[in-house]
């Protein structure tokens, strides 16, 4: 999660730079889901851990104890509250891990359109800069300096893509950071921090808890995902 509070802030930089009224109406636009009570109950308090750490350990549980054909083949289906359950769970270890879980306010993760979106909302006014490396405090400043407003607002960010298999794991296609309403491709934004797209998306890639299947076809219904394999 550090790495991607450095990759939030280059989005954030680069919009400026490219267009910064147009941009910065689009970036502090709020999900539907943040601002609107009646779909709040969708997302994640992260500062609840009681509440996550039970709807992590249901689904788990569920997935470890995946009853297979006889040929080993398996399959499970999570809707979006259990998916976001799993990713809720993760967000919280590594934010402990380091020092961020002030800044994240709550999670969500959608399904919809053959794509999955998983994403927060975070306030930099909560960012402990000390935890930062000295380029990522410099940048923080610079934005801060140029749009005072930003240091002290919710804003939203989130990783959208296409569910797909690789090496029997789960991964995302066709990639795209957002920060509040505008996306930004991995290939964009590796080229602006000079890495390989390869080497960006190994760091904002996320691990679910399906080691124990080998997955071979994953697919989208609804708001849910399918997630087929042979259990190992």
């Amino acid at each position: 999660m550090k790495k991607t509070f450095w990759l939030i802030l280059t989005c954030i930089s680069v919009g400026l730079i490219s267009g910064p009224v147009y941009f910065w109406y689009q970036a502090t636009r709020l999900p539907d889901w943040y601002s609107d009570r009646a779909m709040a109950a969708s997302s994640i308090d992260l500062s609840d851990r009681a509440a996550i750490q039970q709807a992590a350990q249901k689904v788990e549980s569920r997935l470890s104890n995946i009853q297979p054909a006889p040929d080993g083949r398996a399959e499970v289906e999570l809707n979006e509250a259990e998916l976001n359950a799993l990713v809720a769970s993760q967000v919280a270890r590594v934010a402990d891990s380091q020092n961020l879980a002030p800044v994240v306010k709550r999670i969500n993760t959608q399904i919809a359109k053959g794509r999955i979106e998983s994403g927060a909302v975070i306030n930099l006014a909560d960012l402990p800069a000390r935890s930062l490396r000295q380029h990522e405090q410099d940048l923080l400043m610079q934005l801060v300096q140029a749009f005072p407003g930003l240091s002290d607002r919710d804003v939203y960010v989130g990783i959208e893509g296409t569910p797909a298999i690789a090496d029997g794991r789960l991964k995302l296609d066709g990639t795209h950071l957002r920060i509040g309403n505008v996306r930004f491709s991995v290939a964009n934004v590796a080229r602006q921090l000079g890495v390989s797209e390869s080497a960006l998306r190994e760091r904002i890639g996320q691990q679910l808890p399906l080691d124990q299947l080998g997955i071979r076809d994953v697919q989208l219904e609804d708001a849910s995902i399918k997630i087929q394999g042979v259990v190992e």
